[in-house]
């Protein structure tokens, strides 16, 4: 998953308009988490400030949320405001792509069947090409279809780090460690 920051105004002359606010970019958010993104969603610090303990200055949420801006790696502006504007400038200066509407924002979720188990993160993730789009690993099934596609004459023990079957009498391993994996199966 990729994360994105969700930009859009917090503060207003009313709590039912604050309310509002946080709700929109709690919509937002559920929105991109259905794209396959991880947001931030500041708005949600709203419940941190109604806690008696959470009475902090301006200052702080501000340079909390910038901290949470560079290290995303794509802005979602809902509209304008102080800190919408200032969390958009510092985004651009980063070099994030910007998005003001969902159908900008690209789908990183492949249709569930195409959907497959990554061998290094272990969730089902999108795949192109055989690979995980989170940690560019070649995924279980890809890998399983190229071990079963080797003839069947070699002995075959299961393998050490990832409880399956590993080639041990070739240079094949379908976890590119070939020889751990065969020093592994001698013992």
């Amino acid at each position: 998953m990729k994360r994105i920051y969700v930009a859009g105004p917090y503060t207003a002359s009313d709590a039912r308009k604050v309310r509002q606010n946080v709700d929109k970019a709690i919509e937002v958010g559920c929105a991109l988490i259905r794209k396959g993104w991880a947001p931030f969603i500041p708005h949600l610090s709203h419940y941190i400030w109604m806690h008696p303990d959470g009475d902090f200055p301006y200052t702080t949420w501000v340079e909390m949320d910038m901290e949470w801006v560079r290290v995303c790696q794509a802005l979602y502006y809902i509209s304008p405001s102080p800190g919408a504007d200032a969390e958009l400038l510092e985004a651009r200066k980063l070099g994030h792509p910007i998005y003001r509407s969902l159908e900008q924002v690209p789908d990183l979720v492949l249709p569930p069947k195409e959907s497959k188990l990554c061998i290094r993160c272990g969730i089902k993730s999108g795949v192109i090409g055989g690979y995980c789009v989170e940690c560019n690993e070649l995924v279980y099934q890809e890998r399983l279809a190229i071990r079963n596609s080797l003839p069947r004459t070699k002995k075959m023990e299961q393998c050490w780090g990832f409880g399956m079957p590993c080639a041990t009498e070739d240079d094949f391993c379908p976890h590119d460690e070939v020889e751990e994996c065969k020093k592994r199966n001698e013992s």
